[in-house]
């Protein structure tokens, strides 16, 4: 072997030890810095634009954790945190945030401007009658009462809010208006019902109508609660969920299209998280952020191509993930899903009046983007007969689809194809739509209504249809 060749293998031998040594003195002194570094993170809280003071906010799955609560502004802050990866979840009693938690990544960085935003369950739910849980429990009622659907122990129409079953129902913490019935969540988990009992969908295991709230039988441990036409839905704390009433369609989505009287569990085992009543259909969401439908299916309301019904739930696909919130109306569905910064729409089914909010009025067999709704920050959708209304976390109020009552409050009678306005709505926090009503909260205890006041479901009196919002008065 010649000699220079040698002389030059030893030089590129000694090169690479005396780099490789280099490296890892640099190895050695980094982590040595970082064993004494310590992370932050930080973010606000806002809903229908303004700060919430005194949300809790719980730090978990990394090398520390720990809670913080928002201060006025709605500031909370962790500090003096190891490296790894946390997951950050607010919580606040009425509240529904947006996103429900968020990872935070602290390897030589810092995590800031962690934000939520959050919207508040607003207590009232309307069809062509209108049901309000007070903050004491009681529950008021207003509209249509041809069935005793008010429970005033009357037939006799209100428009304005008469108590519901004084005595009877105490400790109520959330309603839902069928088509002619009632439903009532107690704090204790149990459900009651009153009004039309044509189909058992108030749970009594019978088809006599209840003028006067009777308790769903067998019930207990449930958190959500939904009604359609003729049936109803409940969701327990162990994430099944059960129905009861109408069944030709599916809609009780137990494999049959029997009617039931009392309440027969649903083909979930568990882990579901929220629940919508359409008219005939049903939807629900997991806690994998998962879409499932069942029930009618002759407009595509099940999203998943086809128009059979199915008395079993099917899981959406096409791009549905990552789903927030669900509504349901008349032969469609609305679901609101997230990105990492932003939250928009996906639609389907029904679309005759513009309510999938595409920009046309064809039917759609698979989920379609709300136009004009995307790289947005949403925090609540909700949907009624024909249209269907979505919250910004700025408290501004968008609406789309049927607007022959003015349920769109854009001050026309105009169906809109995309969403517009709600005229004159800012700092909303919540919002729930009726058949051709709608109505929002910006405060508890504080309401505005409009659209269709034929039975005097706007709560305002003998009041005409209202094109734009208009306060009205609460017990």
């Amino acid at each position: 072997m010649p000699e220079e060749y040698r002389t030059n293998r030893t030089k590129r031998s000694e090169t690479f030890w005396v780099l490789l040594l280099m490296m890892f003195l640099l190895l050695t002194l980094s982590g040595c810095g970082s064993s004494d570094q310590s992370y932050s993170i930080a973010g606000n809280i806002t809903s229908g634009g303004a700060p919430i003071a005194g949300v809790t906010v719980t730090l978990s799955g990394g090398p520390s954790g720990g809670t913080s609560v928002t201060d006025a502004n709605g500031n909370y802050g962790f500090g003096g945190l190891s490296s790894g990866t946390y997951t950050i979840t607010p919580m606040l009693a009425g509240y529904t945030f947006i996103p429900s938690n968020r990872p935070a990544y602290l390897y030589g960085n810092n995590a800031e401007g962690f934000n939520f935003y959050a919207s508040r369950g607003i207590s009232i739910s309307t069809t062509d009658h209108t049901l309000y849980a007070k903050s004491d429990g009681t529950v008021w009622a207003w509209g249509r009462n041809n069935k005793s659907q008010l429970g005033d122990g009357t037939t006799t129409d209100s428009s304005t809010p008469v108590q519901s079953a004084a005595g009877v129902l105490s400790g109520v913490t959330a309603v839902a208006a069928g088509n002619e019935h009632s439903l009532a969540l107690k704090g204790d988990g149990t459900v009651w019902a009153w009004g039309s009992n044509s189909n058992g969908q108030l749970g009594d295991n019978s088809t006599t109508n209840r003028p006067a709230p009777v308790q769903v039988s067998g019930l207990t441990n449930v958190q959500a609660i939904a009604a359609g036409v003729n049936f109803s839905l409940a969701l327990k704390n162990d994430g099944t969920v059960w129905a009861w009433g109408l069944n030709s369609s599916g809609q009780l989505g137990n494999g049959t299209s029997t009617d039931q009287w009392i309440p027969v569990q649903t083909a979930f085992s568990g882990g579901v998280t929220a629940i919508a009543a359409g008219f005939d259909h049903a939807v629900a969401m997991t806690n994998l952020h998962q879409v499932w439908t069942w029930g009618n299916n002759s407009s595509g309301q099940l999203g998943n191509g086809q128009t059979a019904n199915s008395s079993l739930p099917i899981l959406v696909g096409s791009g549905v993930t990552g789903a927030l919130a669900v509504s349901a109306g008349n032969q469609f569905t609305v679901v609101l899903v997230s990105s990492y910064l932003s939250s928009y729409l996906w639609s389907w089914g029904n679309n005759s009046n513009g309510q999938l909010g595409d920009g046309t009025n064809a039917l759609r067999y698979y989920p379609v983007t709300v136009t004009g709704l995307t790289n947005m920050t949403m925090t609540a959708i909700v949907s009624g007969d024909a249209h269907s209304l979505a919250l910004k976390n700025d408290g501004t109020l968008w609406a789309w689809g049927s607007n022959n009552h003015g349920q769109l409050g854009d001050g026309t009678k105009t169906d809109r194809w995309t969403p517009v306005q709600v005229t004159g709505l800012t700092g909303e926090q919540a919002v729930t739509a009726g058949y051709q009503d709608s109505f929002a909260s910006a405060t508890v205890g504080t309401v505005k209504a409009w659209g269709n006041n034929m039975y005097g479901q706007l709560g305002g009196g003998a009041i005409p249809e209202q094109l734009t919002p208009v306060a009205i008065t609460l017990p």
